[in-house]
């Protein structure tokens, strides 16, 4: 069953997090600045929505796969930092872990969206979860 939860950040513009049956998608709207002629970039800061970004991603993995565990990154296939599309010939790139989220390298006239794969969420999650307690530790 297809869930969509969407939250709202302090400078107008929000993160939507789908996810379907075997995958989780997650977008930023709007873009936030086009860095070169082709590619954008979307950046939005969640510093104060950390947590509720956490729970939102832990959900909808919930609900994508039910059986879901966070697990390290331990070969290629579990590298969420960047993916390939192949449709479109280009790479996307998802960054940042406790202040902000970040998406690059999407075509200019498209949406910020990031596809997540099972074992690429299962290594997100533990990267999320790990920042959020190396924070809780300081």
């Amino acid at each position: 069953m297809k869930k969509t939860k969407s939250i709202e950040l302090d400078n107008g513009s929000f993160i939507k997090i789908m996810s379907r049956p075997h995958k989780v998608t997650i977008s930023i709207y709007p873009i936030s600045e086009i860095t070169v002629e082709l590619y954008a970039h979307a950046k939005a800061k969640i510093a104060g929505k950390a947590e509720e970004y956490l729970k939102a991603v832990q959900e909808a993995a919930d609900n994508a796969w039910p059986n879901i565990k966070p697990k390290v990154a331990d070969s290629w296939g579990a590298d969420y930092a960047e993916m390939y599309d192949t449709k479109r010939d280009v790479n996307y790139e998802i960054g940042g872990l406790r202040t902000i989220v970040q998406i690059c390298g999407y075509p200019e006239d498209d949406q910020a969206n990031y596809d997540f794969n099972k074992r690429r969420m299962q290594s997100y999650l533990f990267d999320l979860m790990e920042a959020r307690d190396k924070v809780a530790e300081k």
